[in-house]
């Protein structure tokens, strides 16, 4: 829920062992066991879908880069070009 409230901006691997009160290992394990896919994969799963929404409300790039944690616009478009490359 973390993870899609925030649509991936910021989330940390140790924020998120804290917030599940698992050790790290131990929610990487879990966390594939019951999702199917890495806590990473899942991060970019959230991140594209909000991009796409983003994009479909008339957002720009750079404001769509900033609701998403981007470091800056052109981070987010390298990105969306490896990982949606339709």
């Amino acid at each position: 829920a973390h993870i899609e409230t925030t649509m991936g901006k910021g989330v940390r691997l140790s924020t998120l062992s804290d917030f599940s009160g698992y050790s790290q290992f131990h929610l990487l394990r879990l966390f594939r066991r019951r999702m199917g896919c890495t806590i990473h994969q899942y991060i970019d799963r959230v991140r594209k879908e909000a991009a796409c929404r983003l994009k479909a409300e008339g957002r720009t790039n750079i404001a769509i880069a900033e609701a998403l944690g981007f470091s800056s616009p052109t981070s987010f478009i390298r990105w969306r070009r490896q990982k949606c490359p339709a």
